[in-house]
């Protein structure tokens, strides 16, 4: 509330303090100031956590294309069908197929009386293979380093290009209700030209 007083001249002259319009237009003002900041935080949060899942999808699809191709070196080094086959990896690569490739909880360190029953009966292809194959209808959700599931699903794809072999590594996953997928694509060639 404003006071008035007389001033040596006699005019009535306002003395300190609001009036009540100028409080209300201020708490206005730093209330619109306060929900745009709000929402801008909201906002970078999502963006962020967008990001990040994105950035993960993207990994997860690298491992992907990197496991056909170990499978690919794998089987080369131990003189065997470049494309892999059902005894060793549990599905045989097929052109024109999609699988589901997982990372099995197996350490290059472990001693053979630690390794499964499941790599030593792979024989020497087995013992040195981190991948396990199956069909693409198997796909379930894949589990970080520490063993624990996440919001993402990998299909890998092989289909004929040329005379080589088109990979497509395909990650999707449920964001806000949204769902996505990333896809990435890699064409791998027979170099060793069928010589075993």
């Amino acid at each position: 509330m404003r006071q008035y007083k007389k001033n040596h001249s006699g005019r009535v002259v306002g003395v300190g303090g609001f009036t009540l319009v100028e409080v209300l237009i201020g708490i206005m003002i730093l209330t619109a100031a306060i929900v745009s900041a709000t929402n801008l935080l909201v906002g970078l949060m999502q963006s962020n956590q967008n990001n990040l899942t994105t950035l993960q999808a993207y990994y997860f699809a690298q491992e992907g294309l990197e496991a056909v191709r170990n499978v690919r070196d794998s089987n080369w080094l131990h003189n065997q069908n470049w494309l892999g086959s059902a005894a060793v990896w549990g599905e045989e690569l097929k052109i024109g197929n999609e699988y589901a490739i997982e990372l099995k909880p197996f350490s290059f360190n472990m001693a053979p009386s630690e390794r499964t029953a499941d790599f030593a009966d792979a024989g020497e292809v087995g013992n040195s293979r981190p991948w396990g194959i199956s069909s693409a209808a198997g796909a379930d959700f894949l589990r970080n380093i520490a063993g624990e599931e996440t919001v993402f699903k990998r299909v890998v794809g092989i289909k004929p290009y040329d005379n080589h072999v088109l990979v497509e590594s395909k990650v999707s996953w449920n964001l806000g209700g949204k769902d996505r997928e990333l896809v990435l694509s890699e064409i791998l060639t027979d170099w060793k030209g069928g010589a075993l």
